[in-house]
């Protein structure tokens, strides 16, 4: 990795391209085997940790068939559990067919109010359900079944909010992320939507012993107390609870739009619980309004989660009429503030648009987090 400091000559983190060349040698043994696993081990364990070599050993991917959608005489391919985006994402176009939305225009009160409705609906059930699928029975048929998200359907009143007390599990009383996200296809139509994290910025701030590898906090995405749902959004169910070798569910929302087998939107987004309407809406825009996907990435962005039970929008995102108006049919709505680095930006959608009739793809940089495009001529 490379990094420029403050009198702009650039300086090379010796340990992790030793660590990278490694892997490079051996494959997966370079990491999880060998002296960079033992430089993690040793590292965690004079923290405190409980973490041993054989954990490291034991640790296997796994490959899953992503999530099928249909939508918009397209196929969307999405994120399935442990992530919650892809559920979220195929609840939302669903309960939003359902109940006519498409018309209004986009951020008008109309609009955002049929939005966050079905967001709200499908963020109560990633709280009651959604967790690794090893580990506990996560009922995706159903939660995608046309009998469940029409009864869903059938309680979003076009006039009036819905308190989000009335769905998901039950309160028990009273996050800055560092993901990121990139999108990539080539010449012969292959394409990755890759969406990874190490939880907050710069994830547990701790580089492991001499490896140059730097720790996430992870765990942080597990259920924080078990039996705790409280109204400012922590999470107690028993579905993402931890557990020794359970994977945490992310919010993560990588996808990959097809249309007769020919990828024609690749998309995702850092962003923590946000992720998920930062995605579905770009999708919605594109696919559904048909915006350039330059206006699509540009456009303001909201966000609602189930708990907190309030629409948070970007700055500027909303008009005074239209938050008067969200506020009459009783939503809370809070306008994040333009402070820190992110100025109160939502996610950093960086995509890929492909037009099938020219063959021309667009690659957008989402601005809010310095993201860029490029085109690369490969042999």
């Amino acid at each position: 990795g490379l990094g420029i400091d403050d009198v702009g000559r650039a300086e090379v983190q010796r340990d992790l391209a030793a660590t990278l060349q490694r892997i490079a040698d051996q494959g997966p043994r370079g990491f999880y085997e060998g002296p960079v696993a033992q430089q993690i081990i040793d590292f965690i364990q004079a923290a405190g940790g409980p973490m041993q070599l054989g954990d490291l050993l034991a640790y296997k991917p796994v490959v899953r068939w992503p999530l099928q959608i249909p939508y918009g005489g397209h196929t969307v391919l999405a994120f399935g559990p442990p992530s919650s985006g892809g559920v979220a994402l195929a609840q939302i176009l669903g309960l939003l067919m359902r109940v006519g939305w498409g018309a209004e225009p986009l951020l008008s009160a109309d609009e955002v109010h049929l939005y966050a409705e079905a967001a709200r609906r499908a963020f109560a059930d990633r709280a009651t359900h959604l967790g690794d699928p090893a580990y506990h029975d996560v009922p995706v048929d159903t939660l995608l079944s046309g009998p469940h998200l029409d009864a869903l359907a059938k309680t979003i009143d076009h006039s009036r909010a819905t308190p989000s007390a009335r769905f998901g599990p039950a309160l028990s009383g009273e996050p800055e992320h560092d993901t990121t996200h990139l999108s990539v296809v080539d010449r012969f139509d292959n394409a990755v939507s890759l969406t990874t994290t190490l939880e907050q910025a710069f994830g547990g701030k701790a580089i492991a012993g001499r490896s140059g590898v730097l720790l996430n906090d992870q765990l942080r995405d597990f259920n924080r107390i078990p039996g705790q749902t409280r109204a400012v959004g922590h999470i107690g169910t028993e579905s993402n609870l931890a557990a020794p070798g359970k994977r945490p569910l992310t919010s993560m929302t990588p996808i990959i739009v097809v249309h007769d087998g020919h990828p024609v939107l690749v998309t995702g987004s850092p962003g923590g619980r946000t992720i998920i309407n930062t995605v579905t809406r770009l999708l919605l825009s594109v696919i559904n309004r048909g915006l350039r996907l330059t206006e699509a990435v540009a456009l303001p962005r909201v966000h609602h989660s189930w708990f907190p039970d309030v629409i948070v929008a970007e700055p500027g995102a909303l008009s005074a009429e239209v938050i008067a108006a969200l506020e009459a049919r009783g939503h809370v709505v809070r306008v994040a503030e333009a402070k820190g680095p992110l100025l109160g930006s939502q996610g950093c959608a960086n995509s890929v648009a492909v037009d099938l009739e020219t063959g021309l793809r667009t690659a957008v940089g989402d601005p809010r987090r310095n993201g860029w495009g490029a085109v690369a001529d490969l042999p």
